[in-house]
């Protein structure tokens, strides 16, 4: 027996790359038997474990389990295998120039495949073998072998990638901008691994050999993270195909046979290992067949990805879901315009991959999936979509604040009365003598009170009258309501508890209770549980404060150049007598003049906002014009990604949802968006109004918005966005072009310039709110064979001294300030990654070397805000 180790963790999943940092000793056993428990505080997250024996009984021997929460998903943001190796990338999608045999073709061409590899036809330069990832990822490197019994093999190649398998573009050097060559292999076993200077974003990888020692051969690996999502808010797959979840249970109504069980379940079986080929196939064909995941914890579910059995014939062409919290009350997701279970249109071929995203998504630990319709045989593989819920784990439920007095009496309202002592505030929970009651001439009865779970209901305490049945309704504006599911317990008496949860959770501002039927008078005690609070009131994007400049907005005509669309900011402040920009006049009642007024009052009038970048867009806030009587009470929302193409926000019932707009010229109404927009314009077409079309408006949101591990997204550099005044210097050269103002990326004349070289010179950035900040594209001065050719950089949230530098993501135990590889001519841009994102508001560059004088232009990547001010919304 073992009888005391080290604990020893790998924070890199790689075995070549790997670091391990030590633990403490711990105690081990005493005897062969009783297991003995080690708790780890804190707890860590790692891939790799290892155990090292220091004392031990006669001989070191061991058995042991690890107790794990998880999976983590991206917590350790390192390069992973993309399933050339594992097979996890089928066959058919490896394709090369030509094979020399069908037993040295592509299917060989995986890492350490065991008896051969991928042989070219010819020896020349025309040959290439390339992966289909079925998905864009992020490569970062590739692994290469030569043949494993023949002295054959790669010793240099070039890389091609591509995204749509069209347009194909080469790795290049960095420096020098010319196609890079990699060094391959030295012999015919060895893994050698090349990672690539700059990360590309690809779905198909191409490996083109240039020299070679006997014969072109080859097997491969792909390196990278992924897939990608297309937003921060994006989902990530929970690991059915992966086999993370051998974490999880998977189970079915029944199986036709081993071989074709719900662990075969998984999207993109390997088809050439015998053990995972195939899919789930129950005994019969029917309506009563499912498949089971059991997630082992709850998860946001936002999609699920499905397959038929490839090469077959046979696949499920629509399906319901339905989920659970406890595995034993199932809950169907349902079409949100009917009520009834939603029908998902599935496959239509055997092996094309069908996506189908849920809308809302929602909250469960177990998920089953019903065939509905099918070919030949009922036959699916599939994956979940999801995300983490708060730092992995779900959000802590709780009673939100009616029975102990946290939500106040100016909160709750109610459709009608008994009497003041019967009204909506003595509606809580427990309260003693009273409920509320409303008057006996109410047809409609209702009262209207984070992220809902479950609603806790009594009746009245001093007479027998109760709620028997009632539906919840809930609204994030207290205009646009949302019916969840009523509830599904009667109380027997008066003061019994009834607990109705929720499924699926919802977030909402305002809750409505809404009475069915009732033992003699309707009355009702009651707390509501869930989490939060949750903000849902986002952030202005710039319309009102001039972030959004005037060249970003557009409309349809304008009255005349006074009315124009720069005049439709929320509390625009008006022009002034001459017609100039616009000043802080009031007019006499104190309020700020000024709209954009349309030549004519049509339906084919809109206003918009070109936000230049992609954000996600909550809502908008109307106001109509200030110094008249003219405003819009209806209208439309559509929006774009490119400005050519325009769709508009829908409902169930019309292709166009209708907006309630304004009933005054001077109050500003906010519309919060059922399901957020991602958008890089928005256009709001007026539908109704009062005496003329003059509107006024904000939008609501956040942004830009990034791709996951794509850094697309400026932060104002070089826009403008980010002011002179938020960008300060060590030292300027001058004031006029090469102070701090210039560094903005692509700036035409001249760049930062300090007015000496040292390590003592900085740049520095305030972003005025904190950013996830994911990257840094620099450039040299333009005028002049200046540039930056190393630095580091340093964050801070709250500036004041308190500067933390961005360091190396290595395994060792000790991180060093990172230094970052700058320019190599004055005018190219170079991106540098950080790896991880960094949450700050302060950015300071700091140039080490440099070539001839230190010069700097400079845009930030990333995306936010990410602490948002609170506007007023009442």
């Amino acid at each position: 027996m073992t009888k005391a180790f080290v604990l020893v963790i790998a924070i890199c999943p790689y075995g070549d790359r790997m670091g391990f940092l030590m633990q403490s000793s711990r105690h081990g056993n005493f005897d062969t038997s009783t297991p003995v428990a080690n708790e780890f505080s804190p707890p860590f997250v790692a891939r790799f474990v290892r155990l090292e024996p220091q004392t031990w009984h006669n001989y070191i021997a061991l058995r042991l389990e690890f107790y794990i929460k998880g999976p983590v998903a991206d917590a350790i943001d390192t390069a992973r295998p993309l399933g050339m190796m594992d097979g996890q990338i089928p066959d058919v999608f490896i394709s090369s120039s030509s094979c020399h045999s069908k037993y040295f073709c592509t299917r060989h061409a995986r890492l350490n495949y065991p008896s051969a590899s991928w042989l070219a036809n010819r020896n020349d330069y025309e040959q290439w073998i390339k992966a289909d990832l079925r998905a864009v990822y992020i490569v970062q490197g590739v692994i290469t072998q030569g043949q494993p019994n023949f002295d054959q093999w790669v010793t240099s190649f070039t890389i091609s990638h591509s995204l749509d398998g069209k347009i194909w573009t080469k790795v290049k050097d960095h420096c020098t901008s010319e196609t890079k060559t990699f060094v391959g292999n030295h012999d015919s076993r060895t893994p050698i691994i090349n990672f690539f200077d700059r990360d590309f974003k690809a779905r198909l990888v191409r490996l083109e050999p240039k020299s070679w020692y006997g014969h072109i051969s080859m097997r491969f690996e792909v390196m990278g993270k992924g897939p990608i999502a297309e937003h921060m808010f994006e989902s990530m797959e929970l690991g059915v195909e992966h086999r993370h979840a051998r974490l999880y249970s998977m189970t079915a109504s029944s199986c036709h046979d081993h071989r074709h069980c719900a662990d075969h379940a998984r999207l993109n079986q390997a088809s050439w290992s015998a053990e995972l080929r195939g899919a789930w196939m129950p005994k019969r064909d029917d309506r009563k067949q499912w498949v089971q995941v059991d997630l082992s914890h709850p998860y946001l579910i936002t999609g699920i990805v499905t397959k038929g059995m490839q090469g077959t014939h046979k696949w499920v062409s629509s399906f319901l879901v339905s989920h659970s919290n406890n595995g034993r009350d199932y809950e169907p997701l349902r079409d949100k315009c009917c009520e009834e279970p939603e029908d998902f249109i599935a496959n239509d071929d055997d092996s094309t991959q069908v996506t189908n995203t849920f809308h809302p998504p929602f909250t469960a630990r177990y998920v089953r999936i019903y065939p509905v319709s099918w070919v030949e045989r009922i036959a699916l593989r599939f994956e979940l979509l999801g995300v983490k819920l708060t730092n992995g784990e779900a959000m802590i439920t709780r009673p939100l604040g009616l029975e102990d007095r946290r939500i106040a009496d100016s909160q709750l309202s109610a459709s009608s009365c008994w009497n003041t002592i019967q009204c909506a505030n003595t509606a809580r929970l427990f309260n003693e003598y009273q409920a509320w009651s409303p008057k006996k001439s109410d047809k409609n009865p209702w009262i209207q009170s984070f992220r809902l779970e479950a609603v806790l209901t009594q009746g009245r305490d001093n007479a027998d009258n109760w709620i028997t049945a009632f539906l919840v309704t809930y609204s994030l504006d207290g205009y646009s309501w949302t019916y969840s599911l009523g509830n599904d317990g009667q109380p027997q008496d008066r003061n019994s508890l009834v607990v109705n949860p929720f499924m699926p959770a919802f977030v909402a501002r305002f809750v409505r209770i809404e009475p069915l039927s009732w033992h003699h008078h309707i009355s009702l005690r009651f707390e509501l549980f869930g989490a939060g609070p949750i903000p849902v009131i986002p952030n202005t994007l710039g319309l009102e404060d001039y972030r959004i400049a005037d060249s970003e907005l557009q409309a349809s005509s304008c009255n005349n150049d006074r009315h124009c669309a720069n005049h439709a900011r929320l509390n625009f402040a008006g022009a002034d007598e001459q017609g100039g920009t616009p000043s802080n006049s009031v007019t006499s009642s104190g309020k700020l003049p000024g709209a954009w007024i349309p030549r004519y009052n049509d339906h084919n009038q809109w206003v918009g906002v070109d936000l230049i970048e992609k954000y996600r867009v909550v809502g908008v806030i109307t106001q109509g014009r200030e110094d008249a009587d003219q405003w819009v009470t209806s209208f439309a929302v559509s929006y774009s990604m490119d400005n050519e193409a325009w769709s508009f926000i829908g409902d169930c019932d019309r292709e166009e949802k209708i907006y309630r707009g304004n009933h005054d010229r001077s109050t500003p109404i906010i519309n919060l968006f059922e399901t957020p927009l991602l958008a890089r314009s928005v256009r709001v077409h007026p539908k109704r109004w009062t005496r003329h079309i003059a509107l006024r408006l904000e939008l609501l949101g956040n942004g830009p918005v990034a791709e996951v591990g794509i850094d697309a997204n400026k932060l104002g550099m070089e826009s403008g966005r980010i002011a002179d005044t938020s960008i300060a210097a060590s030292t300027c050269i001058s004031d006029d072009a090469y102070c701090s103002e210039s560094a903005r990326l692509n700036r035409e004349v001249g760049g930062w310039v300090p007015l000496i070289n040292d390590f003592a010179q900085w740049i520095q950035v305030d972003l005025m709110a904190v950013y996830r900040v994911t990257g840094v594209i620099t450039q040299g001065r333009s005028d002049a064979p200046h540039w930056v050719t190393r630095f580091t950089v340093w964050t801070s949230r709250e500036g004041k001294g308190k500067w933390t530098p961005v360091t190396e993501s290595t395994c060792g135990e000790v991180k060093e300030i990172k230094i970052f590889t700058g320019n190599c001519d004055q005018s190219t841009h170079f991106t540098n990654r950080f790896s991880p994102p960094i949450l700050a508001r302060y950015v300071l560059l700091a140039p080490v070397a440099w070539h001839a004088h230190i010069a700097l232009r400079f845009e930030l990547l990333g995306e936010g805000p990410f602490m948002l001010p609170d506007i007023a919304v009442h």
